[in-house]
Parts: C-alpha cells; sequence; structure tokens
C-alpha cells in the first residue's frame, strides 16, 4: 500500500472524494472514517489530532 503512515489532512480528502464541491463538511468525511473503521481491523485506520487521518502499517 502506497503512502502508509502519511498523515492526510481531511481538507485533502475532501478535494479527492468531493473534488471542488462548495458544500463542504470535514463532518462527512469523520463519518466515512468512522464506518471504514468498523469495517477494518481495529486500529487501521489512525488519528493524528490536530493533523488528520493515516493507515499504519500491519507489524
Amino acid at each position: 500500500m502506497l503512502n502508509l503512515d502519511r498523515t492526510v489532512p481531511p481538507t485533502e480528502l475532501l478535494d479527492l472524494l468531493l473534488g471542488t464541491d462548495d458544500a463542504r463538511d470535514t463532518n462527512a468525511i469523520e463519518a466515512v472514517v468512522a464506518r471504514l473503521r468498523r469495517k477494518t481491523t481495529p486500529n487501521v485506520i489512525g488519528t493524528r489530532r490536530g493533523f488528520g487521518y493515516h493507515v499504519e502499517q500491519s507489524r
């Protein structure tokens, strides 16, 4: 997987997922991340408070 342990800010995720849509809301990203966390193994998606989200490499 590319970019493991790279922190991606919520604004960058919004740009990638929604494009340049004017109706941006970081709560939408939080909801998607919460759903992904429920569907994956624990601690795969991490949060770096104030910076964004990252996918952790399995050890």
